[in-house]
């Protein structure tokens, strides 16, 4: 398991404490899929945090610009994204010149943090780390160890829509990962953007 010692330090530092400071917080998804499907700490742009609906949004603000000396550079509802499921209330995004963006991402009332886990679309995405232990599912390894990307939950067409778009931003850098779609997906539903399934699927 490749884990949060191959990031930057100033990154470690940041996950350490942001998942100290506010109990419940993990750092889930992109960053850690990457670190394990062998892409190197050269090619994460951001972290993803997810914490708890209850914590303060002026503590996090305090710790990251006050602290950490990072900015604010948008703030949106979950309620705006196309796609978004209702587990997530909303998020924040953090900049700081030469370090990697801090995604703030607040779970919706009822929902936990590690709850996510199994809410990502993807298999290869569901890993998460809380501060001691790696969550993963058998998703995620089947997909680290078959190199590909299943789509193991969509639950709408938006959904779908927005998973494919991310498969194919996805392809530009997991070179020879293919795409699968074990519950039929693309029967399900009528995609609105069926120019791009031939080239999501060719692999």
């Amino acid at each position: 398991m490749q884990g949060i010692e191959l990031l930057p330090t100033n990154s470690q530092i940041v996950i350490r404490v942001l998942i100290s400071t506010f109990p419940g917080t993990i750092l889930a998804g992109g960053a850690l899929r990457d670190l394990n499907a062998g892409l190197g700490p050269s090619s994460i742009k951001d972290l993803d945090f997810f914490v708890p609906f209850y914590t303060s949004y002026l503590d996090v603000q305090d710790l990251m610009v006050d602290d950490f000396g990072y900015r604010i550079t948008n703030s949106v509802a979950a309620s705006v994204w196309i796609g978004a499921d209702t587990t997530i209330d909303s998020s924040v995004c953090f900049e700081k010149d030469g370090d990697q963006t801090v995604n703030i991402i607040w779970m919706s009332q009822g929902n936990t943090p590690i709850d996510r886990l199994s809410r990502f679309d993807f298999g290869a995405c569901q890993i998460a780390y809380d501060g001691r232990d790696y969550h993963t599912t058998t998703a995620f390894h089947t997909d680290i160890a078959d190199r590909t990307f299943t789509l193991v939950r969509s639950d709408s067409v938006e959904q779908f829509d927005r998973s494919i778009k991310r498969y194919l931003r996805f392809k530009e850098r997991f070179i020879g990962w293919g795409l699968r779609d074990p519950h039929d997906f693309v029967g399900q539903y009528s995609p609105p953007f069926v120019d791009a399934l031939p080239s999501a699927f060719a692999i």
